[in-house]
């Protein structure tokens, strides 16, 4: 680090440089930890805030069947005519160890009727704050169009899973809710949200938005180092090292910079 602060100031006038391969030879483990970390902390979060789980599909996809295996009792309304659920419904549960926020949506299709589409117009929001999007599409069927269109801007955390599996068979994450038959979509939640982790592995991680939103950065900051070419100019990497410093330094709730300013100028002549 006293080395990034001397190439800042005084590289030029000095000819001090950093080099780039001994930086990556550094790095490159510690981006290695913090990726562990990364999923250690955002996997505590899930389990202290409760996974947000949100159920999607065209009507009669299995959603409202769903929601009431994985609460564990009869919270939604289940019948064969489409449209039942015409407003969102939330519930708090444990599920084979994980805590879940349920939402079950309305079922997403082309209609004239106010009161639907006023329920399909309050889905959008609870797709946004969702760690999780369940898109439910019964066996031996296409997505629906609707359903596809209305995901499409978060398509980096929709998991597609088959429903009624009992009646036909399906790629991926098949479940059958009726049945009991969940085995697949537990594994397929905890490696989604917990990064495969056990609950247990992650006691004791750093659980909070800043400090998950800390280690974010951190991340990307260091995979930018670790992708600079010996093209680059010689400030940047130094730069980067120092906005990686005080992201660290956030973090970990320490002030590093007046230790290497100390570093700086016993080890270099320098400012003197």
């Amino acid at each position: 680090m006293a080395r990034a602060e001397a190439v800042v100031d005084y590289g030029e006038e000095e000819g001090i440089l950093l080099n780039l391969k001994d930086l990556a030879e550094t790095l490159a483990p510690l981006r290695a930890r913090f990726h562990v970390e990364q999923t250690r902390a955002r996997a505590a979060l899930h389990l202290r805030e409760g996974l947000r789980l949100a159920l999607v599909g065209r009507p009669n996809a299995g959603k409202s069947t769903l929601f009431n295996a994985l609460a564990g009792e009869d919270r939604a309304i289940v019948t064969e005519l489409p449209g039942t659920t015409r407003d969102s419904l939330e519930v708090r549960c444990e599920w084979r160890g994980l805590p879940l926020r349920l939402y079950d949506t309305a079922g997403l299709r082309e209609s004239q009727d106010p009161v639907e589409r006023l329920g399909m117009a309050r889905v959008g929001p609870l797709l946004e704050d969702a760690d999780l999007i369940l898109h439910l599409v019964p066996a031996g069927e296409a997505a629906s169009a609707p359903v596809e269109v209305a995901l499409a801007p978060f398509w980096a955390k929709v998991l597609e899973v088959r429903t009624f599996a009992d009646l036909a068979e399906a790629p991926g994450v098949a479940i059958s809710a009726q049945r009991g038959d969940l085995d697949a979509l537990e594994a397929a939640l905890k490696e989604r949200l917990l990064g495969g982790l056990a609950p247990d592995a992650c006691l004791g991680a750093l659980a909070t938005d800043r400090q998950v939103a800390l280690l974010d950065d951190l991340s990307r900051q260091l995979d930018l180092l670790l992708s600079l070419d010996a093209g680059c100019p010689p400030e940047l990497p130094a730069s980067l090292l120092q906005g990686a410093w005080g992201l660290l330094a956030r973090l970990t709730g320490e002030d590093r910079a007046e230790s290497a300013l100390d570093a700086l100028f016993s080890g270099f002549c320098l400012g003197k």
